[in-house]
């Protein structure tokens, strides 16, 4: 596996694909990838979702965590977030495509199990499920001896759009948070802090645009910020 990283001491985040793992690009031009928080205050959230955030963060971690709300709301920004900030190793598995019993045999039980070579320097690990619904029943299965049996050495955080396809053992085993921008306050509080990111976004990417169309495509894709800003990079590039 190529790095190009040349620190060798820093926590590592990789991504499984079909060629094996792979280390997540450093150079984004999709707005949406290029400014994603890097820390847990960086993140938008509701007041009532940070301060759980934040405490865990100052624990140094936690019990393992399930991250439930629709696209776009920021699960996969979180649990990148922590693992950043805790410096973990990273793993994250997009459970509708690489989450196959094969890879939970082969990359990521070596992942969970014992430190891959090219992380250079053991540390906590972090395995991230990305869209953990979209796992097979026997694929969640495998998980359950993993979540009790290394949880001294890794952390598991699963991201699900619908939760009522998640197993009941991961449930239990699992801190569960949810992402809920519709009620107040916390609807008032998402929604001035993504008007209020657009803005500094715009700004660092020196673009022009006016409050009218920010205002338009808040309204039209709420609470989809990822789909936010992906419509709002096209409208003014």
């Amino acid at each position: 596996m190529h790095n190009d990283d040349d620190d060798r001491s820093a926590a590592k985040t990789v991504l499984a694909s079909a060629d094996g793992l792979r280390f997540v690009p450093r150079h984004h031009s999709v707005w949406a990838e290029k400014h994603r928080p890097k820390t847990i205050p960086e993140c938008i959230l509701p007041s009532a979702l940070k301060a759980p955030l934040l405490n865990y963060v100052a624990n140094g971690g936690g019990p393992h965590l399930l991250l439930v709300g629709p696209p776009g709301v920021g699960k996969s920004t979180v649990a990148r977030a922590i693992s950043n900030e805790l410096r973990w190793h990273t793993l994250i598995v997009n459970g509708s495509l690489h989450a196959s019993m094969n890879a939970m045999r082969g990359d990521i039980s070596e992942f969970v199990t014992e430190t891959p070579m090219f992380f250079y320097e053991p540390r906590h690990r972090c395995v991230v499920f990305d869209e953990a619904d979209q796992m097979k029943p026997a694929v969640q299965v495998a998980t359950h001896g993993w979540l009790e049996d290394y949880d001294w050495g890794c952390t598991f955080v699963f991201t699900t759009n619908h939760p009522d396809k998640i197993g009941a053992p991961i449930k239990s085993r699992c801190l569960r948070l949810d992402f809920d921008y519709e009620t107040e306050p916390a609807r008032s509080e998402m929604y001035e802090g993504f008007r209020k990111r657009l803005r500094q976004i715009l700004t660092a990417e020196q673009v022009e645009c006016s409050d009218r169309i920010i205002e338009d495509r808040l309204r039209r894709y709420w609470p989809d910020f990822r789909q936010v800003l992906n419509q709002l990079q096209m409208k003014v590039t």
